[in-house]
């Protein structure tokens, strides 16, 4: 089980024309939001996701508390990426361990 993230924590998401970028796994038919622990890490992701035409995608903080309110609302499951790619951690939208 991955560990639990404090809600105060800290994460960056990357956001495009004001809003958080999610991505769908077309094999598994999940959404989810990838975010990553720092902003380097989070510069570095978002060459590997889909995004849409329009403004140019930038790492953004947030709050671990605020970003799982977020997912609960547009119904996003939450994944850590790590530095090479990989999800490190899931969690279901409500912000606990999958």
């Amino acid at each position: 089980m991955p560990p639990s993230l404090d809600p105060d924590t800290w994460v960056y998401v990357v956001v495009q024309n004001d809003t958080i970028v999610g991505q769908h796994e077309s094999t598994k038919d999940i959404d989810f939001i990838p975010f990553f622990e720092d902003r380097e890490t989070a510069v570095k992701g978002v060459v590997r996701l889909t995004t849409v035409p329009g403004k140019p995608p930038e790492a953004q903080a947030i709050l671990f508390e605020d970003l799982t309110r977020y997912a609960e609302k547009e119904g996003f499951l939450l994944f850590l990426i790590n530095g090479s790619g990989q999800i490190e951690s899931k969690f279901g939208p409500n912000g606990r361990p999958l």
